[in-house]
């Protein structure tokens, strides 16, 4: 894929997002998924304690 930015080509490879952004996207993946199954991953006592 390639985007124009002020007569700049920017190529974007699909192998290099993944190797740079992959873990955080499962990270993200993991945790809406969490989300969804537990009645409890989104309550403030349990944000809390992460954060801690």
């Amino acid at each position: 894929m390639e985007l124009t930015l002020f007569d700049r080509r920017i190529t974007i490879d699909f192998r290099e997002f993944l190797q740079r952004f992959g873990l955080l996207l499962v990270f993200f993946l993991l945790c809406a998924v969490l989300a969804v199954l537990s009645d409890r991953f989104l309550t403030i006592s349990n944000l809390v304690n992460v954060l801690r």
